[in-house]
């Protein structure tokens, strides 16, 4: 997918000049003065334009509350299809930040949502986040099995796609997530055209992750997504020699209720 690295190349710097005065103008401070910082670094002004054309591309089956709120704040609205290869659904991503921007938007929101574990893999594999700190807690991880389960396809999917961590346009086409694809195609035009972009979705996250290691810049998206921590699991998942998982073996070695030996190490 060397489109993928073709595009990144376009991409410059946020501007630093403009950042810095809007970080020194007095505002209100904490998240709004970030954002207007941000704001004007992409567009290169301070101050920054008000954005007065908004649209939002949904990635993806879009669903009746999303119409609705972005009727009741008067945003432009549209989701696309895309096509089951990665390398395709890339351009078509490309083509839909084109076509938003040719017809007049200053701020997009982008949104996709993939419900597979493409979007763990890659954040995994770029941030070096061990794959149970990705997996679901609380209400979402009572069924211990099912969380096992989603350990170890994620164990075994970051080892698939690992040796690619350098070579991002490889590393996308491999994890085959066209949502993925789409959403990091999307992006790098909209920083390559200095438009500032709002993400949602944890495909379109992930993506941002690969669209930055894409670039000889950051991407111009929204504020840069991290792997947030998540709490222990309730079961570990374990394969150690003393039958022990090693991140919940406390310092007495005596292991934690629920360990289970017939399990392989979620760890890589």
């Amino acid at each position: 997918m060397t489109a993928l690295l073709e595009v990144g190349a376009g991409v410059g710097w946020p501007d630093i000049d403009a950042a810095a005065v809007a970080r020194r103008t007095p505002t209100r401070p904490g998240r709004f003065a970030e954002l207007v910082e941000w704001l004007a670094g992409v567009q290169g002004r301070f101050p920054p334009e008000r954005p007065d054309r908004v649209r939002a591309f949904v990635l993806g089956p879009l669903g009746r509350p999303v119409a609705e709120l972005a009727e009741r704040y008067d945003v432009g609205l549209r989701s696309g299809d895309l096509d089951a290869d990665a390398t395709k659904a890339f351009a078509q991503g490309v083509d839909a930040a084109d076509r938003e921007i040719d017809e007049g938007a200053d701020l997009l929101v982008l949104a996709a949502r993939d419900d597979t574990s493409a979007p763990n893999v890659l954040i995994s594999v770029l941030t070096d986040a061990e794959p149970v700190a990705l997996l679901p807690r609380g209400a979402e991880a009572v069924d211990s099995e099912r969380w096992v389960a989603a350990a170890e396809e994620l164990r075994d999917g970051r080892r698939e796609v690992a040796e690619l961590r350098s070579r991002p346009d490889e590393l996308l086409a491999a994890l085959g997530s066209p949502l993925i694809a789409a959403s990091a195609g999307f992006a790098l035009r909209a920083a390559a055209r200095r438009t500032a972009v709002v993400l949602d979705g944890n495909a379109v996250l992930a993506a941002h992750f690969s669209a930055s290691t894409a670039t000889r810049a950051p991407a111009s998206g929204g504020s840069s997504p991290t792997a947030r921590p998540i709490a222990r699991p309730p079961a570990c998942v374990t394969g150690s020699s003393d039958n022990r998982c090693s991140r919940c073996r406390p310092a007495t070695g005596t292991g934690r209720p629920g360990c289970s030996p017939s399990r392989s190490c979620a760890r890589p």
